[in-house]
């Protein structure tokens, strides 16, 4: 197989028992509990949860493998720094943490990345405030790379999750490619028939700058809508009608990817300027690993499509990794121009009745 090849082509086109400890308490308590800014990050390397949340609001934490808490394990009590570390187990498991002020209702929240050693950027599109006040619901919504080099230990992970869909977004060579073996249970698979000439992207390569390839991007975003088409419309069909959990992705898991998490989040109420953030976290979970990733998982097989970004510019291969806000804004600006807005493409483009909508944010929303 070659990762890093797949990679490159989706450029052009995303409890056991353990220990528990917490930085020292503040003395000084809020009366009125305050966990709106409650985040979570995963130091996968040391298998370390840190939980921040406002300080000075004394609060109680507890953990469980599924997002509705029912196998909740008590980890501390009256805690007020406004910081917790605990320490997962050796085997990677998905983790959601509940975090409930002593005057108030509970926050169940989690980290963003999964725990996945062999796929890039998987990540829970869950926890985001909607416009109206409301939460996007975790453990529902999830986004990734390829998944093809997803290990046995991924597979344990996965497996509590209870994906019933996935939405793979990739060519038909990409998919040929990279096979997804998939081994977390009975699954409805979304999928297109296309493929992608990459010709252009050959002959661009003699003479490209980093300027040049931004302005590839920009180019290209607005076709990943027509392209796309079919299967984000089966996508949200399969939202509205499947009760359990959705994971679509397609080989970096960050334009098409990227670009179908726009639509979802769009869809539930999320303001833009925080969906631009999710998209943008793929340079953080995706371009910041992935060339140790494909060296990990190549079979060291001639791939001249490696070794051609390989002697690009460093500054040339990394725009190449990552993305941009002016990628994903071109293509909300061709929703505009030719639909009026993001909201009405889904309507007109997608087939998203004002009620289909409003079920949506019923079921996705808490």
């Amino acid at each position: 197989m070659r990762p890093f090849s797949v990679y490159v082509f989706a450029a052009v086109m995303a409890l056991s028992p353990v220990a528990a400890f917490s930085m020292s308490a503040k003395q000084q308590v809020n009366d009125v509990s305050d966990l709106s800014e409650t985040r979570v990050t995963y130091d996968n390397d040391n298998r370390i949860y840190s939980l921040n949340w406002t300080p000075g609001t004394a609060v109680t934490i507890a953990v469980s493998q599924t997002p509705d808490s029912n196998d909740s394990q008590l980890l501390a009590e009256k805690i007020s720094s406004g910081h917790f570390l605990w320490q997962g187990p050796e085997k990677a498991q998905r983790q959601f943490f509940i975090i409930t002020p002593e005057q108030g209702d509970a926050v169940i929240t989690a980290s963003r990345l999964l725990p996945a050693d062999g796929a890039l950027n998987f990540r829970d599109l869950g926890g985001y405030q909607t416009a109206d006040g409301r939460t996007v619901k975790w453990g529902k919504l999830y986004r990734s790379s390829m998944l093809a080099h997803l290990t046995a230990d991924d597979y344990q992970m996965i497996k509590p999750l209870h994906i019933g869909t996935i939405a793979d977004l990739r060519s038909n060579d990409e998919r040929a490619k990279e096979v997804t073996d998939w081994k977390a249970g009975e699954i409805d698979w979304i999928t297109t028939d296309y493929n992608m000439d990459y010709s252009q992207f050959r002959g661009m390569m003699k003479d490209i700058t980093a300027e040049k390839a931004k302005a590839m991007f920009t180019r290209m975003y607005p076709g990943i809508l027509k392209q796309q088409t079919s299967n984000y419309r089966a996508m949200f069909e399969q939202l509205l009608e499947d009760d359990d959990a959705l994971l679509f992705h397609c080989s970096a898991g960050k334009d098409r990817t990227g670009m179908a998490a726009m639509l979802i989040l769009t869809a539930l109420g999320v303001p833009q300027d925080t969906v631009m953030k999710d998209y943008l976290l793929s340079n953080q979970y995706y371009a910041a690993r992935v060339a140790e990733f494909s060296r990990q998982h190549s079979d060291g097989k001639n791939d001249s499509t490696a070794a051609m970004m390989s002697r690009l510019p460093q500054e040339v291969s990394a725009v190449f990794m990552g993305v941009s806000p002016e990628y994903l804004q071109a293509a909300i600006d061709t929703m505009i121009q030719e639909h009026g807005s993001v909201m009405n493409y889904l309507h007109q483009a997608l087939g998203m009745s004002d009620d289909d909508i409003a079920a949506l944010r019923d079921k996705y929303l808490m």
